[in-house]
């Protein structure tokens, strides 16, 4: 090998060398620029989903206040029409009350003292049940037959539990003694899917 060769030699691996190291860093500029574009990506879309979201949020914000205030507009209304609706009810039957829970309602009606409604059962299936006290102060025993009789928003009867009565009509044999004071319970036994609103005590003879 003369010297020529051996230059020759020598130069083309420096050239290759750089050819190498030329095309080394344009890989390593292109991942960079690769990398730096993804992120630029990345963080529009973090951006814009940023204010979507807030757009999203500030008109949810903004239909909330509106239904809070148009129900505040509208309260007065339906409190006036509940209103005028339970002087109806009350004029065209005088003889109802209104069923409020947890509160002692006196009667005294003959034997019959006071009820007591409640509301019973788990979270998921409610049922209301009453209590009614009794007072025989009488001079002989009694047997008790009362009907409760349960009416909806507009004065409709929607069911009735009966006391000291079966289902066919005729009478337990529960018998009230002189001077005996006794409570009764029984659950408020109504049409499927209606609230009882009223109720009324009926003393059968």
């Amino acid at each position: 090998m003369n010297e020529n060769t051996a230059y020759a030699s020598s130069s083309g691996r420096r050239e290759h060398r750089r050819s190498l190291r030329s095309s080394s860093g344009r890989r390593v500029i292109l991942v960079i620029v690769a990398a730096l574009a993804l992120e630029t990506l990345v963080l529009v879309f973090l951006i814009v989903t940023v204010g979507v979201q807030e757009k999203e949020n500030s008109d949810l914000v903004a239909e909330s206040k509106k239904l809070t205030a148009e129900l505040a507009m509208a309260r007065p209304e339906l409190e006036k029409l509940r209103e005028e609706v339970e002087a109806l009810v009350s004029g065209r039957l005088p003889h109802l009350s209104r069923l409020e829970l947890d509160k002692v309602v006196p009667l005294n009606k003959e034997y019959v003292k006071n009820v007591t409604f409640s509301v019973a059962g788990t979270s998921k299936e409610q049922h209301h049940e009453f209590k009614m006290v009794m007072h025989n102060s009488g001079l002989l025993a009694v047997h008790p037959r009362v009907d409760v009789l349960f009416f909806n928003e507009v004065g409709l009867q929607i069911g009735v539990s009966p006391i000291g009565i079966h289902k066919d009509g005729t009478p337990t044999l529960d018998m009230l003694e002189r001077g005996e004071i006794r409570s009764f319970g029984g659950v408020v036994e109504v049409v499927e899917n209606e609230r009882p609103v009223y109720f009324m005590v009926r003393i059968r003879q």
